[in-house]
């Protein structure tokens, strides 16, 4: 019994400590060319870029400091490290190629034009954004994203508050919608 604990007990060291290391490995994007490159921060042209199953986690923010968001930021780096999901974090400010149009005046609104152009423009490389705010975490990393896209003829999926059960469109699944 203390052998099985034991082994466990490595195995999820050695599993934290190989992420831990995958994280930091990760630089951070300091230029609009280097925003949109996901998680490896690649460039767009190269072809192993995006995911095999186009799927993309997508945070746009109103300003530069992420600090507040810290610990939510770094679980979806962890848990879109682990499946192989595009990961990119959209500046507003830093973002002139996206942001350009859109000329709402609250930020909250905002981001769902620059989100729209974004896609628009990524169209070829994308099939489902998953659109969360910078405060939203991995609760449970077992969970694949697949397991929550649309099956049927739904292109968007939004998510009831626990606490007030409003109908949010803060954070959003969006599929093939820019197909249409």
């Amino acid at each position: 019994m203390k052998f099985k604990v034991f082994c466990v007990l490595l195995f999820s060291s050695l599993a934290v400590i190989f992420l831990y290391s995958k994280y930091l490995n990760v630089v951070e994007p300091e230029t609009e060319e280097n925003l949109l490159s996901g998680i490896a921060f690649e460039s767009l042209s190269e072809p192993n870029f995006f995911n095999p199953n186009k799927i993309a986690i997508i945070v746009i923010n109103e300003g530069n400091d992420l600090s507040n968001y810290r610990l939510a930021v770094d679980t979806i780096k962890c848990y879109a490290l682990q499946y192989n999901y595009t990961y990119v974090i959209l500046n507003q400010k830093d973002s002139p190629r996206y942001a350009s149009n859109c000329k709402q005046g609250d930020f909250m609104y905002r981001r769902h034009c620059i989100l729209a152009n974004f896609v628009e423009i990524h169209e070829k490389s994308i099939n489902t954004v998953v659109f969360v705010d910078a405060d939203m975490g991995i609760i449970n990393p077992l969970h694949r994203l697949e397991e929550y896209i649309p099956k049927d003829l739904e292109h968007m999926y939004f998510y009831e508050r626990m606490f007030n059960f409003e109908i949010a469109c803060g954070s959003v699944i969006l599929f093939y919608v820019f197909n249409y």
